[in-house]
């Protein structure tokens, strides 16, 4: 989101409908050729100033009702200000106060756009210095009276509002950025617990893609594992629950990272047994996803020698 999108002021009619408007340096246009028109006692230059400004003011007041910030509006509103300052010829209390408006409004413009803002601008105020000049044949004497000092003064509170509207939108993201920190750290650890009970070929899909997940039917040729511990039912009946328990986690934490190793689907536990299958998602071919299955299972025999060695040395034997 850009800067100019954050600062978006938003008013809610009583209807629900909400409105924008996010230049209200306009404002301060119509105020200050009203003001001038109303110093110069509406001389035909400050009326022609007042006409040139006040027109496509309105027009924008209007366009921009409903509708969000953009360019072409951005670059209206700054060539009007710089036609006040150049037509006022650079007057000092009035300049500053206008140029503080176009600095504003070319930083909260999108970052490619600033340099074409200011560069209208500057021509802008360069075209309607020279205007003047020519116009009116000598030096305008406008830094006396109370017209500079309530331009600067509603040029402040401009910039005031615009830093408001940015405060309170950050205050706003901060806070949509913790929830959004608490939902994901909620997420991941959802993620976490639910990988120690399904297959990684099943979630990994799911959560790195952004697509629908859809539960259909398919046929596919697969080679499946069927595998359980001989002797556990008589060994059972001889040992405590806890040692059962450990004996069993043991083994069931070994087998699933040999099937993972080979990069099967572990599909169940069945008491002391497991189902394990190769074919899908990911195939290596029928010949192949056989051959696979049959190094698993011979990789499982091989780590059974380690444990039955391991539990023959704790007591438990016959397994």
């Amino acid at each position: 989101m850009s800067i100019s999108e954050m600062l978006k002021p938003k008013f809610s009619l009583k209807t629900g409908e909400g409105f924008n408007f996010n230049y209200p340096e306009v404002y301060v246009l119509l105020l200050s050729v009203a003001l001038l028109a109303l110093y110069y006692e509406f001389s035909p230059t400050a009326m022609a100033l007042f006409v040139i400004i006040s027109l496509p003011s309105l027009m924008i007041l209007v366009y921009n009702y409903r509708r969000p910030s953009n360019f072409w509006t951005s670059n209206a509103v700054v060539v009007l200000l710089g036609t006040v300052i150049g037509t006022m010829q650079f007057c000092v209390v009035i300049a500053l106060s206008l140029a503080l408006l176009i600095a504003v409004r070319i930083i909260i413009s999108e970052a490619e756009n600033r340099a074409k803002l200011l560069m209208a601008a500057v021509i802008t105020m360069v075209i309607f210095y020279y205007v003047s000049i020519t116009l009116s044949g000598s030096k305008i004497d406008c830094d006396k009276g109370f017209v500079p000092p309530t331009i600067l003064f509603a040029s402040l509170l401009v910039v005031l509002g615009h830093f408001w509207f940015f405060y309170n939108k950050y205050i706003e993201h901060s806070r949509i950025a913790a929830q959004s920190k608490g939902r994901l750290s909620t997420m991941v650890s959802v993620i976490s617990k639910l990988t120690r009970f399904v297959p990684q070929q099943i979630w990994q899909p799911i959560v790195k893609s952004n697509s629908e997940v859809q539960v259909a039917n398919k046929r596919a040729k697969l080679s499946i594992m069927f595998s359980d511990i001989v002797g556990f039912t008589e060994l059972s009946d001889s040992l405590s629950a806890d040692n059962l328990a450990d004996i069993l986690n043991t083994y069931m934490e070994v087998m699933t990272d040999i099937a993972n190793k080979h990069g099967a689907v572990l599909d169940k536990f069945i008491g002391d047994g497991m189902v394990c299958f190769f074919g899908e998602p990911n195939s290596r071919g029928v010949r192949q996803d056989a051959l696979d299955c049959v190094a698993m299972a011979i990789d499982m025999r091989r780590e059974m020698r380690t444990l039955r060695q391991k539990w023959r040395l704790m007591g438990f034997d016959g397994v």
